[in-house]
């Protein structure tokens, strides 16, 4: 069960949440289902955060470090992400359309079945990451790096991929139709010739 307790607290403001954990910081963090559309979150101390299925539609979590902050399912749509620190974070099946993850850092984080219709992913680093059967309809990537990220059936349907690294991608059983690659560094992307064209 999430702790309502410390929901509130946060509701409260950054200052206060922060003031709380570092005074308790054994305390096991759980947000889930929280409520916070178009919050201002920036400065929080948010990682290692259960906010499993908490809206945070609109919210500002520019610069924030969520690393291994569990949002799975987390409603996301439209919220400030850049520049944020999500390494390793798990955000399986969240909804993030439209959201701005421009140069955020999601090195291995786990973005299965995620939801990125028109998210912005510009200079965003992918490393590792897992995007495997996640909707990035035309979102835009351009100069993102997906270095050995897996896109296994992705949607990528009008996706812009300029100036994008994706080598040693997995491509199998993604679906490219539209996608622009202009400039993109394809060198030894898996199973290039298994995604579905054209272009």
């Amino acid at each position: 069960m999430a702790d309502q307790g410390q929901i509130e607290i946060l509701r409260r403001g950054v200052a206060a949440w922060n003031a709380w954990r570092e005074e308790n910081p054994t305390a096991e963090f759980d947000l889930r289902g929280a409520d916070l559309p178009g919050a201002d979150l920036r400065g929080a101390y948010l990682h290692v955060v259960n906010l499993q299925g908490a809206n945070l539609s609109g919210a500002n979590l520019s610069g924030v470090l969520l690393l291994r902050t569990d949002l799975r399912g987390a409603d996301l749509r439209g919220a400030n992400l850049q520049q944020a620190s999500l390494e390793g974070t798990d955000l399986r099946r969240a909804n993030l359309q439209g959201a701005n993850l421009q140069q955020a850092r999601l090195s291995r984080a786990d973005l299965r079945a995620a939801n990125l219709l028109q998210a912005e992913l510009a200079k965003a680093e992918l490393v590792k990451a897992n995007l495997q059967g996640a909707n990035l309809q035309q979102a835009r990537l351009s100069r993102a790096n997906l270095s050995r990220a897996d896109l296994r059936q992705a949607t990528l349907i009008g996706a812009n991929f300029e100036g994008a690294t994706l080598r040693d991608a997995d491509l199998r059983r993604a679906t490219l139709i539209g996608a622009t690659v202009t400039q993109a560094q394809l060198a030894q992307a898996r199973s290039l010739e298994d995604a579905v064209g054209p272009w």
